[in-house]
């Protein structure tokens, strides 16, 4: 199932076309061109759907004056898109006044045919030849809602995997999706829930010193937030609901094998405040608070409920893994990785400089991608820049040194 996204003359981003790979894969390159935007796209085109492109901007660049890239041509437009199955979508992002304009222009395609369009700056536009009124949601949201509207339980979404059984479910409620077309319905839906299951992390917007001290407020969420603040009552609900317990158990064992005197974990509540305690072999059985953890075992613990929080075939990003981590922490953690995704269908893409986590991935070059200047127009293969015979004889250290050279960073806007 393909998965892609889009990015055009966007932040750090000059002309991307990003098409994940199932499993897990990484992205390498030097400092400064734009890893860590690329991995918050998917976050980007998330929040463009559910919150609209000017709370999307506001998240993931502070603000319009940093969302255009600075080195591309007066005639590009600023973009954003994503690739699924066989459908795509695609957005522009004008700015006027310094502000994103309002409906900005949609496109809507299926097997490379136009199915719904919007005009830029209104809320008129098209589906296949017919003029239709689009509301004030992006495509995608308006094909979901009117799926939930019309096309009540019991009826159920069809399995895209028989193509045509889901093409001619939509059909026969062609009169209930009218004016739109039933077949960009479908696929606008479908794009709809492949960007809904899309979470980005970054370690560094973890709030491990505060969780530490303080524990967590009390929620009832089933997915981690960006944050990191909702992790101690996550756990406790994935050990204690049936269906989630296999999350719970993924990351108890993988924390007990990147660190082996790790036995048993407690959870306490106090108010709205839950914490966790830590049984270690080395202290006879007692359990102590979280907040005698050390600053590593809370960055693992929170990378692991990233990585579980992934929805069976959806996507997880996650930016400076190795932060705060040992190698051995480090390689037990991606061999976990690499099992839970083969398992769940989940892609996970890592952005890392580590030579560590890059010796783990070796055995698998082509899950290796490589950023590198603003003139790149997309993270690349690792084996489409050294020859095969070549990486044998590298070294992860030697690796990342000669990347740098073949892939020189140039100046440009932050990421």
């Amino acid at each position: 199932m393909r998965l892609a996204f889009r990015a055009q003359a966007l932040g750090p981003l000059r002309n991307v076309d990003w098409t994940i790979p199932e499993g897990v894969s990484i992205i390498v390159g030097p400092n400064r061109v734009g890893k860590s935007t690329l991995m918050r796209l998917p976050e980007f085109v998330r929040l463009v759907l559910s919150e609209g492109p000017s709370a999307a901007i506001k998240t993931v660049f502070e603000s319009a004056a940093s969302l255009r890239n600075l080195a591309a041509e007066a005639s590009e437009v600023s973009s954003v898109g994503i690739g699924f199955d066989i459908a795509d979508w695609d957005l522009e992002l004008l700015v006027q006044n310094g502000a994103v304009l309002e409906y900005p222009g949609e496109q809507l395609r299926v097997d490379g045919q136009l199915q719904l369009q919007r005009e830029s700056g209104t809320l008129k536009g098209k589906s296949l030849h017919t003029a239709v009124t689009l509301g004030p949601r992006p495509i995608p949201a308006i094909c979901l809602e009117r799926v939930r509207r019309f096309l009540p339980p019991p009826t159920k979404m069809p399995r895209i995997d028989d193509r045509g059984a889901a093409e001619e479910a939509f059909r026969a409620r062609a009169s209930a999706l009218a004016p739109f077309d039933p077949i960009g319905v479908l696929y606008g839906t479908l794009i709809a829930a492949a960007i809904e299951h899309c979470r980005c992390y970054r370690t560094g917007h973890y709030q491990v010193a505060h969780i530490l001290k303080y524990g967590s407020p009390h929620s009832p969420d089933l997915t981690l937030h960006r944050s990191g603040e909702n992790v101690f009552p996550l756990l406790r609900s994935w050990r204690d609901r049936s269906e989630t317990k296999e999350r719970f158990d993924f990351v108890l064992a993988t924390l007990r094998e990147a660190f082996p005197d790790v036995d048993k974990v407690g959870f306490e509540q106090a108010g709205q405040t839950v914490t966790m305690t830590i049984g270690d072999r080395r202290w006879g059985g007692n359990r102590l608070p979280i907040s005698r953890e050390s600053t590593g075992f809370i960055t693992a613990l929170l990378q692991l409920c990233a990585v579980a929080s992934g929805a069976a075939g959806g996507l997880v990003t996650i930016d400076g893994l190795e932060s705060s981590l040992h190698p051995h922490a480090l390689r037990v953690m991606i061999a976990a990785f690499r099992r839970w995704s083969a398992d769940h269908g989940l892609r996970l893409v890592l952005a890392t400089r580590s030579e560590t986590v890059i010796g783990q991935m070796l055995d698998q070059p082509a899950q290796i991608y490589v950023l590198g200047s603003t003139t790149a127009a997309s993270p690349r293969p690792l084996p489409d820049l050294i020859a095969a015979d070549e990486l044998t004889r590298l070294s992860p250290a030697d690796l990342l040194e000669r990347l740098t050279t073949i892939l020189p960073a140039e100046p440009q806007t932050a990421s």
